[in-house]
């Protein structure tokens, strides 16, 4: 990651807010819209960059954030990257070309030069472009429509692949192809910019900023390790278990039952979310745990996932809907089912408004991933 003040978010203005939760995608912000903005910042200009992850919880996101600051100007940024060049004979994409004999201590001292020389045995020819899902770029369509913005995003021309792509991805792109470079944060400024002039943006001396029509309450302690005014078993520790993530802990062999009190701020029941590690595609590395909402509700959670969105090994976390929290206190009960290499860790939890369309459509979702990766990918029917 790119020093913080050299982030497009801070070249674009030094009073740039940076709301973004690292190994995540856009459930946490759409459930917690009103904890991580709070009742005093007003913003014009909004990006919102989920292009790999996008869903309906991206929707969500952006409906709240419109609502509440109608005047603003939203940016919503996509990127072509090299896993979605495949080859089209073995079906690798251009990330395991440049990955192969690659290890996470290697790469770090990697040069995209040395990367680039592994496709002189390749041509133009050998890829094709696969474009995100038809169900993600429908998503940041309908976002676009909502909010009336922009989408920043490379030209592209898949007929020059080697030629084009993989020269730019040496300047805008971070070596582990998935992050911006410094030039990369300079270039999504300078579109941003180029694109406010072009269409005659003016910043409004007084925006419109219009009431919440739906508050949440939301502890998020995976990047700070903040457990202010948390109240939880002493059974559970503490961790930064690795350079600025953090969970909560359940110790290895633990056969306890932890408790985490959480409060639900509002007049009606809430969902609430327990936010977890999770790993894949292939590799099982937490255990199972059996989660518990006052007694009522038992869910029994995997913190893997089979299915990649972008081909790799990745260690994120995942939001799962344990049930509805009634108005004031409740408590979440844990209970680790298994030994695994980690310990099952716990990045954050949010009680936050959902209808029961809404709430129907995350449940299919939640149960469809669950089916990919108990299935190795192939999603199973009856």
């Amino acid at each position: 990651d790119e020093p913080y003040d050299q982030r497009f978010s801070k070249l674009l203005s030094p009073n740039a807010k940076n709301l973004a939760i690292r190994a995540s995608g856009p459930e946490i912000p759409s459930s917690c819209t009103y904890t991580m903005v709070g009742e005093t910042d007003v913003y014009d200009v909004i990006v919102i960059e989920y292009y790999l992850m996008a869903s309906s919880a991206m929707l969500k996101l952006t409906k709240r954030l419109k609502e509440r600051f109608p005047d603003a100007t939203f940016f919503f940024i996509t990127i072509w990257a090299p896993y979605q060049f495949v080859n089209k004979k073995t079906g690798d994409s251009m990330r395991e070309v440049f990955f192969s004999g690659e290890t996470p201590e290697t790469l770090k001292n990697q040069k995209w030069s040395n990367l680039l020389k592994k496709l002189k045995d390749y041509s133009n020819d050998d890829f094709e472009f696969h474009d995100a899902s038809p169900y993600s770029r429908a998503v940041i369509d309908e976002a676009v429509n909502i909010t009336n913005g922009f989408i920043i995003r490379p030209h592209l021309e898949p007929d020059r692949i080697i030629d084009v792509y993989s020269r730019a991805w040496s300047y805008i792109m971070a070596i582990d192809t998935i992050h911006w470079s410094k030039t990369g944060h300079k270039w999504v400024k300078d579109e941003i910019v180029k694109t406010l002039r072009k269409n005659k943006v003016e910043k409004k001396a007084n925006p419109t900023v219009n009431p919440w029509t739906e508050k949440d309450s939301c502890l998020n302690f995976y990047e700070t390790g903040d457990l202010a005014g948390m109240r939880y078993d002493s059974t559970l520790e503490l961790n930064q278990f690795r350079p600025g993530k953090w969970a909560l802990e359940m110790p290895q062999g633990s056969q306890e039952n932890a408790w985490i009190e959480v409060t639900n701020p509002m007049d009606v029941p809430g969902a609430l979310f327990v936010n977890f590690m999770v790993v894949g595609p292939k590799k099982h590395q937490y255990p199972k745990a059996l989660l518990d909402l006052n007694g009522a509700s038992h869910v029994v959670v995997d913190p893997f996932v089979g299915v990649s969105p972008h081909g790799g090994y990745f260690h994120i976390t995942r939001q799962y809907f344990i049930g509805m929290a009634p108005p004031g206190n409740s408590t979440i009960h844990v209970k680790v089912m298994e030994e695994a290499e980690y310990p099952f860790r716990i990045a954050g939890i949010m009680v936050t408004p959902m209808g029961k369309e809404e709430l129907d459509k995350v449940i299919r979702n939640q149960d469809m991933v669950d089916n990919l990766s108990k299935n190795g990918g192939v999603l199973e029917t009856k």
